[in-house]
């Protein structure tokens, strides 16, 4: 069936994508030409009474049209949203692994933050400095965890009422971490303790399906913000940049086969300039 779909589709969309290209360069492909010749055809038909005629042949153009516009958008959008589905973990991304992996990896992202501030802990003058930055760096990679629970955890649908309160919550548990962390410079080893604890409690309630509570409400100061969630925002940056580069690219006048290495040159420095060491 995939290769079916493979070999009716992809001539049909070099056809459309030849279509579009001829036409922005100012150039009036024939098919035009057959398509006026068509109704030219027809009209004389309205003509002497036989409307219907051209009325069902008009109606079936369209309507096949259409069918044909439909299975492209879904070849072209179905591999997008499918792997985006894949990434979020989603039931129907019809891998088991990744929905698994993407169920447990929060949890072993705080495995390895724990890690790492295990590893400041016991490392000695000379490489604590590196030990922090590596802490720091692993403290990082749990946030976004955090803060996409929401999304991740397969709890909620997308229209539920407890969707605004789990991200206040998450936004809050990564506040009260940030400030954690922030009192490793002040008390040491002491708070650093604190910080891997507090971790540690929300590697098991993460676990335990618990994401409206993983922290304690004494953790979570009345003095704190929630951190906002800015991933969808660097998705929705992400994909109009990139969008942007593909179309301005067509305007530049590059070596056949040249624009898909710039675009995607393009696409990378985008994801870089937003994710960083995360891309």
């Amino acid at each position: 069936m995939v290769v079916y779909v493979l070999l009716v589709g992809i001539p049909f969309l070099d056809w459309t994508t030849t279509l579009i290209q001829e036409t922005w360069n100012g150039v009036v492909p024939a098919t035009y030409f057959a398509a006026a010749a068509m109704v030219t055809d027809m009209w004389p038909a309205a003509q002497h009474s036989q409307f219907k005629d051209a009325l069902g042949l008009i109606a079936g153009s369209v309507l096949f049209a259409m069918i044909i516009a439909a299975l492209a958008t879904v070849l072209y959008l179905g591999p997008v949203i499918w792997t985006l589905a894949t990434i979020l973990g989603r039931p129907w991304s019809f891998l088991r692994e990744t929905v698994l992996f993407r169920r447990c990896e929060p949890v072993a992202v705080c495995a390895r933050a724990i890690s790492a501030c295990v590893a400041v802990k016991s490392a000695g003058w000379r490489r604590r400095p590196r030990a922090l930055r590596r802490m720091a760096r692993a403290l990082r990679r749990v946030e976004p965890e955090i803060l996409a629970l929401h999304r991740t955890a397969g709890h909620l649908t997308v229209t539920s009422h407890r969707r605004r309160r789990l991200k206040r919550h998450a936004g809050l548990v990564v506040a009260a971490l940030r400030e954690a962390e922030a009192r490793v410079d002040r008390d040491g080893d002491v708070a650093l303790a604190q910080l891997a604890a507090m971790v540690q409690a929300v590697a098991e309630r993460i676990a335990a399906g618990r994401i409206g509570a993983l922290l304690d409400e004494e953790d979570l100061d009345e003095s704190l913000r929630p951190v906002r969630d800015w991933e969808p925002f660097k998705l929705l940056v992400a994909a109009l940049l990139i969008a942007g580069a593909a179309v301005g690219v067509t305007f530049v006048h590059l070596p056949a086969g040249a624009d898909t290495y710039v675009i995607g040159a393009c696409g990378i420095f985008v994801l870089t300039l937003l994710y960083g060491r995360r891309v």
